[in-house]
C-alpha cells in the first residue's frame, strides 16, 4: 500500500502536497511532478489522488468525496487520460490495497463510465459486460450484507450511479 509522503492538504487546494510558497520553485516542482510516473505507468499525482480518494471514502468525508469526484477526477482525466484509459483494477489495488473492495468497485464504476463516454463507437461487448457486472457487484455489496454497509457518497454520485446503471442496462439489452 502506498504511503503518502508530505503534508496532505484538502483537495480543494488543487494540489495534494505542500509547496514552498516560492512561485518559481513551485512551478518547477509542478513541471517535474507531471513527468514523474511510478513503475505501473501511473503518474504520481494520480496515484496520490487514488490513495487519498480511497481514504476519504473510508472516512466518509462526503464534501471532500464530492470535490474529488466532481472536480479532480475530470481534471486528472483531461490532463493524463485524454488519449488512454485510466489504470486497471489490479494497478489501482496495488496503489490503494486489495482490502478496499468497496473503493475498487466505486473506482471501476468511474472507469467504465469513462469507457462509455470516451469511445465514439461505443464500448466493446466485454467492457459492457464487465461494467454491468460491476454494478451487480456494487448492488450486491450494499444489499446482500447482513449489516448495513458503512458508505456515504454525495447525492450527485448516487444519482449518477443509478442513472448510468439504467442507461447501460438499456444499451446492453439493445
Amino acid at each position: 500500500m502506498r504511503i503518502f509522503s508530505g503534508n496532505m492538504e484538502t483537495s480543494r487546494g488543487v494540489r495534494f502536497e505542500s509547496h514552498t510558497g516560492d512561485p518559481e520553485k513551485d512551478l518547477a516542482y509542478e513541471r517535474e511532478r507531471r513527468r514523474v510516473v511510478d513503475e505501473d505507468g501511473v503518474p504520481t499525482e494520480v496515484a496520490d489522488y487514488l490513495d487519498y480518494f480511497a481514504q476519504m471514502i473510508e472516512k466518509k468525508d462526503v464534501p471532500e468525496i464530492h470535490n474529488l469526484y466532481e472536480q479532480h477526477f475530470p481534471d486528472l482525466t483531461e490532463r493524463f487520460y485524454r488519449e488512454r484509459m485510466w489504470p486497471d483494477e489490479q494497478t489501482v489495488e496495488s496503489i490503494v490495497g486489495s482490502d478496499n473492495r468497496l473503493f475498487i468497485i466505486l473506482y471501476k464504476e468511474l472507469y467504465y463510465r469513462q469507457v462509455y463516454a470516451r469511445n465514439q463507437r461505443g464500448p466493446s461487448l466485454s467492457h459492457r459486460f464487465e461494467s454491468f457486472m460491476n454494478y451487480q457487484d456494487l448492488f450486491s455489496e450494499i444489499l446482500s450484507s447482513k449489516e448495513p454497509v458503512s458508505l456515504s457518497l454525495p447525492n450527485v454520485w448516487l444519482w449518477d450511479i443509478i442513472d448510468e446503471f439504467v442507461y447501460q442496462f438499456k444499451c446492453f439489452l439493445a
